[in-house]
């Protein structure tokens, strides 16, 4: 199911994630458990915390040691009720003693309005879908804490969401050759090669205190005929949605969520003069790239950018970019097309 993910390296020894017999109550003298919901950990953005926008739901389970041998595990849903991401749940937690509780939380940054399914599968085809802010985006946080404060407000948890899949974005322009002279409403579109189409975000804290990272569902040729294969021999596809407006220096750029294996791109574009021919290009991804980074599988929270340039009878890559994936982060772009953000 993927790599575990260790958490501050403390574990949650013997948690029992089956119903007890006894379960121990929560002590209501310690407070509620007051939590405050932001997109990234502030230590890691530019701008101070991007707290989630009222009324954004998630759901969350509160794991928790009992001071006489018994562990346990309580699940609520929360809702932000204020402008600095402070969410109150139904029914609220409470803490149960004072040693460290695991929170694990899980919302759909493309549908905060309602609370996603816990620990299920994720579909990653296009279907109907028109645009990035229709696919599925799983955001997760993990935290520990523990009610050392003598006061609620002074044991706030603090939930730090990130994305859970990857995305890919693909700016395209002219080649310097001029073998291709393109203009924007020539190209017709991009797709991903080889990318699943289920994905899979564990939300379970095992005993241990680890977390499963987030899988993919393996594509299987056998499922496709010879003749889907001969023209396209890692067996999906996905068409990539079309941004509003283009990286800056480029004729048009196409991004999309996707997971799992990500082989090629393949790029269709026409011409407008003599018979109007189709071209289909096909640009097949190395295992490593020149850092002996893979980056053919896509890894969780990342965000993938390809600038190429379309020439006559193959692609050109300009370059590609691996970075972080950060809530509402928009990639500024410099006068020679590098991302300087």
């Amino acid at each position: 199911m993927g790599l575990m993910r260790k958490y501050a390296h403390i574990f949650l020894c013997g948690l029992l994630l089956a119903a007890c017999t006894a379960v121990p109550q929560p002590q209501e003298e310690l407070g509620a458990v007051l939590f405050t919901a932001g997109s990234e950990d502030p230590a890691t953005t530019k701008a101070g915390v991007p707290y989630m926008a009222r009324g954004s739901r998630f759901v969350c389970a509160m794991y928790y040691q009992a001071s006489q041998g018994l562990d346990g595990v309580v699940t609520s849903t929360f809702q932000v009720d204020n402008e600095v991401g402070n969410a109150v749940g139904t029914p609220s937690f409470y803490w149960h003693n004072r040693l460290t509780h695991a929170f694990v939380a899980l919302a759909d940054y493309n549908n905060l309005d309602s609370c996603p399914a816990w620990d299920a599968s994720y579909d990653l085809t296009r279907g109907a879908r028109t645009s990035m802010s229709e696919q599925p985006d799983p955001i997760l946080a993990l935290t520990l804490a523990r009610p050392a404060g003598s006061l609620p407000e002074a044991n706030r948890v603090r939930l730090y969401f990130r994305h859970q899949l990857s995305q890919i974005q693909v700016n395209l322009k002219a080649g310097d050759d001029n073998s291709a002279r393109l203009e924007a409403r020539q190209i017709d579109g991009v797709e991903l090669l080889g990318v699943s189409e289920e994905a899979y975000v564990p939300t379970e804290l095992s005993a241990d205190g680890t977390l499963e990272a987030p899988s993919a569902r393996p594509v299987k040729l056998d499922d496709y005929s010879d003749a889907h294969l001969r023209e396209n021999k890692w067996g999906t596809s996905f068409p990539l949605f079309e941004m509003e407006e283009p990286a800056m220096g480029y004729l048009k750029s196409f991004h999309a969520i996707a997971f799992g294996r990500l082989s090629a791109l393949r790029i269709t574009w026409h011409e407008e003069e003599g018979n109007k021919v189709v071209h289909v290009s096909t640009f097949e991804l190395p295992e490593q790239n020149e850092s002996h980074v893979n980056i053919r599988d896509l890894r969780s929270g990342m965000r993938y950018v390809y600038d190429l340039e379309i020439r006559r009878g193959m692609l050109a890559v300009i370059r590609a970019e691996i970075k972080p994936w950060q809530q509402k982060e928009e990639l500024v772009y410099g006068a020679d097309g590098t991302i300087t953000n």
